[in-house]
């Protein structure tokens, strides 16, 4: 049984998310401890999604001549 925590997350999923913490962060009314407590989730999710990409660009770069796919650890 898999938990909402272990769930892989899409590229996408998270961009949604950055958007709605952003649209959250706009929020003239919102308090600075909230405000700060939603840049360190934003800032989390930002490096979740720069190791994602990180991870397909490395997979991109290791493609070979013949265009299979080397394996990649």
């Amino acid at each position: 049984m898999e938990t909402t925590e272990s769930k892989e997350i899409s590229l996408e999923e998270m961009f949604e998310q950055l958007d709605t913490i952003l649209e959250h962060m706009e929020d003239p009314e919102l308090s600075l401890e909230h405000a700060f407590a939603l840049y360190e989730q934003g800032m989390k999710k930002i490096q979740n999604c720069n190791q994602k990409l990180d991870t397909v660009e490395k997979k991109m770069l290791q493609i070979a001549e013949d265009g299979t796919e080397v394996p990649f650890e």
